[in-house]
């Protein structure tokens, strides 16, 4: 048994072989669950005494994370620790389960800033999975970091393919938001692509270099791209075009992908300057600058000081 407070008159009992001596009044102050909890309307709080502590199971939190938390509560500062990644998500957990995120105080904003920014491989792609990043989207949902967790709502957004494993604690909205905006996203992406490939499937003659080459040449020329859209498209998987959710698909890859299209024509009579590749790769880089991340301010019911990391130094 470890006592947290030498006076406490409670007893947590967690997981199989922890339990923690604490203060029911720290509880109760830093928690609205274990104020009405620790209530003399509730057994546990109807006979608390330091000589008897009342004891309350707690069997499935976990043990690492509820320590922490009552030594932060208990300003046992000394016994805290910079956590992993997975401790302080565990923590983030117990924050969000008992109503305590406000009362971790510093201790929150020193975890937020230990957090890595998201990491980006050589292909231009995340190099975290989906699972960690949704994990992280709801550490920063429950510590109120609005520019975290819009920053890394927007990647998800950008690189999620649809068929991520996320968290079951992340609270739905989020889940349903990344969703919209991603497949509002890829629309926006086939929509650009799309535009071409009718403008030269549509009989109008496109050809830059006319009318300094023969008509059969101007037709020819189109038709080179008309082809090297097509067959770039269908090496993207989008054409034909996929239908709601797209699944497998991102918008960051198929950005990329877009952004590689090469255009066969015939560079030896002049008709480099009848490729599209740089104006299709200006449309795709405006449509990702425009992509936001999820404002967390926007929470319908949130509640608790949004956390200010800019006034932090470390």
């Amino acid at each position: 048994m470890t006592y947290i407070d030498t006076n406490g008159d409670v007893v947590l009992l967690i997981g199989e072989a922890t339990s923690l001596v604490v203060s029911s009044k720290v509880l109760s102050v830093a928690s609205p669950v274990f104020a009405a909890m620790l209530s003399p309307h509730f057994r546990e709080g109807s006979s608390l005494s330091s000589t008897c502590p009342t004891q309350i199971p707690l069997p499935d939190d976990p043990p690492v994370a509820v320590t922490t938390i009552v030594n932060i509560l208990h300003f046992r500062n000394d016994s805290v620790w910079v956590c992993t990644f997975e401790e302080l998500f565990d923590i983030a957990l117990v924050a969000d389960k008992y109503d305590l995120a406000l009362a971790l105080g510093p201790w929150r904003h020193v975890w937020l800033m230990r957090i890595p920014d998201y990491i980006v491989d050589v292909d231009g792609c995340p190099g975290q999975d989906s699972n960690r990043e949704s994990r992280e989207i709801f550490i920063r949902y429950v510590f109120k970091d609005p520019d975290g967790f819009e920053k890394v709502t927007k990647q998800a957004i950008i690189w999620g393919e649809g068929a991520e494993d996320v968290c079951e604690a992340l609270p739905d909205w989020v889940a349903a938001g990344i969703s919209k905006c991603r497949e509002s996203v890829l629309r926006h992406l086939m929509s650009i692509a799309d535009h071409y490939r009718l403008q030269y499937q549509s009989p109008r003659v496109k050809c830059r270099v006319r009318p300094h080459v023969s008509g059969a040449q101007a037709m020819a020329c189109g038709a080179a791209v008309l082809g090297s859209l097509i067959r770039h498209y269908s090496e993207l998987g989008i054409f034909p075009m996929p239908g709601r959710p797209y699944p497998g698909l991102s918008a960051g890859k198929l950005a990329a992908g877009l952004k590689g299209l090469r255009c066969f024509v015939d560079l030896d009579t002049g008709h480099s300057v009848c490729t599209i590749s740089a104006r299709i790769a200006k449309r795709v880089d405006a449509a990702l600058d425009d992509v936001k991340g999820l404002e967390l301010a926007d929470l319908s019911g949130a509640s608790g000081a949004i956390l200010d990391l800019t006034e932090l130094e470390y």
